[in-house]
């Protein structure tokens, strides 16, 4: 499919800039920009609005209701899995003392 130059200058033809368009568009732009702004801000007041609505239903307990307080239970404790995990880090305390004694003989960052 090969076209020609002619086509090429045809189609640029067909695009009519004036420059009325070019002074219309400033003005369009900051139309554009200034709705935009606006929908920014009363997106900002409306979420702020929301979220200061829900803090003071929350507050005042109308929304999310709590069943009440629950009483305080005593969680038993297994001493032995205690006494295995203490143990566990009183050994790594002592491998870690061990590793910092040690002076390696050499030092290869590849391993």
């Amino acid at each position: 499919m090969k076209i020609s130059i002619k086509e090429i200058k045809n189609w640029f033809k067909k695009i009519n800039l004036k420059k009325k368009e070019f002074a219309n568009l400033s003005s369009k732009a900051a139309y554009d920009w200034k709705t935009m702004l606006i929908l920014f801000l009363l997106m900002v007041v409306l979420i702020a609005g929301l979220n200061i609505f829900l803090f003071l239903k929350i507050n005042s307990g109308d929304i999310f209701i709590s069943n009440g307080t629950r009483e305080a239970s005593e969680a038993s404790i297994n001493k032995e899995d205690l006494n295995r995990v203490i143990a566990l880090f009183a050994n790594k305390t002592i491998n870690l003392e061990i590793l910092r004694k040690e002076k390696r003989a050499s030092f290869d960052p590849s391993l």
